[in-house]
């Protein structure tokens, strides 16, 4: 009886330890992913930043453009004005 006792406690130790070396590799297996999938949305979102300030600066160029030539239409008025 005894040695009954002991296969089963073994056999449930092995198991026990077969389970929690599973489980700690699944874990590390997940952690792994959520850390490619971080590190794939992080460069991405890198990528939108950097279109995103190059958007904003061709769109500054293009206001200024724009502030120049209002400056320049008003200047004209101004002139037209003073001569009449």
């Amino acid at each position: 009886m005894n040695q009954t006792l002991m296969v089963f406690l073994i056999g449930q130790a092995v198991v026990m330890t077969t389970a929690l070396i599973r489980i700690y590799t699944m874990m590390m297996l997940k952690l792994k992913e959520l850390d490619l999938r971080v590190a794939s949305v992080e460069k991405q979102d890198d990528e939108l930043k950097h279109k995103l300030d190059g958007f904003k600066e061709g769109m500054y160029e293009k206001l200024d453009d724009i502030w120049k030539k209002i400056n320049e239409l008003t200047l004209e008025i101004q002139n037209k004005q003073n001569r009449q």
